[in-house]
């Protein structure tokens, strides 16, 4: 076996061992208690907590990528993103006004949930091995 292939034999294996070592931590206390860590963390800044919440945590459900898009794609993006906002708007306001509390409640924590999870499990993916 030369050089180049022992080495890629080495690199494979750490692979394997690491991937492996993942698989337990994503499965354990720990990794449970280090995205809420995170969610507290994120969650103590006001800046972020109002995002999660508020209009920057809307999460479309068709895509809403501006990128190498033409002026007229681009139109019809905002047309369709300004009446999902209009409807979700109009949803909320509903459920405020019929006291639906229990369907609003579930509505912002999906929306913040979702707007933190990226930031979470970036911040997991990057980290895990401090907390194993």
């Amino acid at each position: 076996m030369g050089a180049n292939e022992l080495a890629l034999a080495n690199y494979e294996n750490r692979q394997d061992v690491l991937e492996a070592e993942w698989k337990a931590f994503k499965n354990s206390a720990g990794h449970v208690a280090m995205k809420a860590h995170r969610t507290e963390t994120l969650l103590a800044d006001p800046d972020t907590f109002w995002e999660s919440i508020g209009p920057d945590a809307i999460k479309y459900p068709f895509n809403d990528s501006m990128l190498g898009r033409t002026e007229i794609e681009r139109k019809g993006i905002r047309a369709h993103i300004n009446l999902f906002d209009q409807h979700l708007a109009k949803q909320l306001a509903v459920l405020l006004i019929t006291e639906n509390d229990e369907e609003f409640g579930r509505i912002i924590r999906d929306m913040a949930e979702q707007y933190l999870s990226g930031p979470i499990d970036e911040w997991v993916n990057d980290n895990w091995r401090d907390w194993v």
